[in-house]
């Protein structure tokens, strides 16, 4: 294959995907009551909302609120979900610990690109382990 045709077979590529990353969105609640997102129009729906590729995509909780926790639905105990919760903050926290050591050896070295990621990661880190519960 010539270096002609491959470099138009990438820019087919590109171009076939970015016109589909440009695709209008449609928001509308179905007949089951659930938020659907989709790329193709719905039929018989009159409130189907076009959202433009670049808009969040946000539920409103307040027209939409969600459906009810089937009866059927798996639960877990208060002692299993604390169990959880416990192992879930040692890990992030050993991570964070892990993170923080990196941090200080990206910086010593002189290596901006990698203390930026790791200052970054201690961040994310530090505000996940906020919203766990007690």
């Amino acid at each position: 294959m010539s270096k002609i045709a491959l470099r138009m077979g990438v820019g087919l590529l590109l171009t076939v995907a970015s016109l589909a990353a440009q695709a209008t969105v449609y928001r509308y609640i179905d007949e089951y009551g659930n938020l659907i997102y989709s790329n193709v129009p719905p039929t018989g729906i009159p409130d189907a909302e076009p959202l433009s590729p670049a808009a969040p995509v946000r539920a409103n909780r307040a027209r939409h609120p969600g459906t009810p926790t089937p009866a059927s639905f798996p639960r877990v105990d208060a002692g299993t979900q604390r169990d959880r919760d416990v192992q879930r903050r040692r890990i992030l926290e050993e991570e964070l610990s892990e993170e923080r050591s990196l941090l200080r050896r990206a910086s010593a070295s002189g290596t901006p690109d990698a203390a930026d990621q790791h200052r970054r990661n201690v961040e994310a880190l530090e505000k996940e382990l906020t919203f766990l519960r007690r």
